[in-house]
C-alpha cells in the first residue's frame, strides 16, 4: 500500500515496470480519492467522521469547542500519521499517538487535534460533559457522603496549573471498616488516593497509595469514628473520574 500527496485537482499517472528478473506480473489498484485538508482545519461535530489526508510540512488542525468541563474522546485511524491535542494557543497539552482511541479531560475553552506526519486518515471525536468542583486544596475539599457519588475531571493543563489533587471530607459514624471505590475513563496513567485524619496524619488507603492501571479500583481499610479527608491525586492521568465510599 502507498499513498501520495497532491495539492491540486487534476490527472495523475502511475507507472508500473518490472526489473529483468520478472517476464510478467499483476497488479490490483484501487484509488480513492481523500478530502484535502488544510493548516486550519474545519471544525467537526461531536460523533462526524473526517477523512483526510495531510503532509508532514503542513499539519492539519480541526477546532474543538469544549461547552464545559468533560471527556474528549479521539478515535484516529491511518498509516504514518500523529494525532496530539493542542490549547488555544495550539501547543501541544497531550502525548501523540499514531492510531487508536486516546482520551483527554478538558476544561470549557477551544483546543485543536492536531494531525502531523504524513498519510491517510480518519478522524472523529466525540464530547461528554462531566461536573466537577474546585476542590484543589484540603481547605476546599468536597463533602462526600456514604453511598453518594462525585465525579471529578483531570485536565490536561492541569499538572502546568498545578491542579494535581482533588480532596473530599468523609464522616465515618462508627468503627468500621469503609469502602472506596473509582471509576476511571481516560487514559489509565497513575493516580493515587490517601486518607488523613483530621489531624493531619496520613494514612495509606491503598498499598503505598497507588491505584491500580485500570479503569475500576476499590480498596477497604479499618477505620475509628471520626471525619476523614482522603486526596486523589493524578500524575500524568488525563480523564474523568468518580468516586464514591460506604
Amino acid at each position: 500500500n502507498f499513498s501520495v500527496y497532491t495539492e491540486n485537482a487534476g490527472k495523475l499517472y502511475l507507472l508500473l515496470s518490472l526489473d529483468k528478473t520478472h517476464q510478467s506480473a499483476s497488479a490490483d489498484i484501487q484509488v480513492k480519492a481523500y478530502i484535502k485538508t488544510v493548516t486550519t482545519g474545519r471544525a467537526l461535530k461531536s460523533g462526524e467522521w473526517e477523512n483526510g489526508y495531510v503532509h508532514y510540512k503542513t499539519p492539519a488542525y480541526y477546532p474543538v469547542n469544549a461547552k464545559s468541563s468533560g471527556l474528549l474522546k479521539i478515535n484516529a485511524t491511518g498509516d504514518g500519521i500523529s494525532v496530539v491535542l493542542c490549547n488555544s494557543k495550539k501547543q501541544e497539552v497531550s502525548d501523540s499517538f499514531s492510531s487508536g482511541i486516546s482520551y483527554a479531560g478538558v476544561r470549557k475553552g477551544t483546543y485543536y487535534i492536531k494531525v502531523k506526519q504524513s498519510g491517510a486518515y480518519k478522524l472523529q471525536y466525540t464530547f461528554t460533559a462531566v461536573k466537577e468542583k474546585k476542590n484543589y486544596k484540603s481547605k476546599k475539599a468536597v463533602t462526600l457522603k456514604s453511598g453518594k457519588k462525585e465525579t471529578g475531571v483531570f485536565a490536561c493543563d492541569d499538572a502546568k496549573k498545578k491542579k494535581t489533587s482533588r480532596w473530599y471530607k468523609i464522616t465515618v459514624p462508627s468503627n468500621k471498616t469503609i469502602k472506596v471505590q473509582i471509576d476511571r475513563q481516560g487514559a489509565l496513567n497513575p493516580m493515587y488516593l490517601s486518607l488523613y485524619q483530621k489531624s493531619g496524619k496520613k494514612l495509606k488507603l491503598y498499598t503505598y497509595g497507588s491505584l491500580k492501571n485500570k479503569k475500576k479500583n476499590t480498596g477497604k481499610m479499618k477505620v475509628e469514628k471520626g471525619t476523614y479527608y482522603m486526596e486523589l491525586e493524578s500524575y500524568g492521568y488525563i480523564g474523568t473520574y468518580s468516586i464514591k465510599w460506604k
